[in-house]
């Protein structure tokens, strides 16, 4: 597995309602760390922690409560823009 350079990672918990809420900038960087440091758990507050081998945030007090967690990747923006220049370039072909 291949490894995206480290702070790429944008982390999410999921709501009961199914609905994806990101975390601060500071628990995402505190997240990507611990990820990439191959650490088991990560503190979210003095509540909850995130299990990074079950993508679960979990409760100090009860780990059976817990919240799905997701780590999404997005491509580095040059190759968003060449992407992007790749689809307007095959459009533009088409049109002419």
């Amino acid at each position: 597995m291949t490894l995206q350079p480290k702070g790429d990672g944008k982390w999410s918990w999921c709501t009961d309602s199914g609905k994806w809420v990101p975390y601060s900038k500071e628990i995402n960087d505190k997240l990507e760390e611990a990820f990439y440091a191959g650490e088991e758990e990560c503190e979210v507050d003095d509540e909850r922690f995130v299990d990074l081998v079950q993508m679960l945030q979990r409760r100090y007090d009860d780990r059976s409560r817990c919240r799905a967690v997701q780590r999404e990747i997005l491509p580095p923006y040059d190759q968003l823009v060449v992407l992007f220049l790749g689809f307007t370039q095959k459009r533009l072909e088409e049109l002419i």
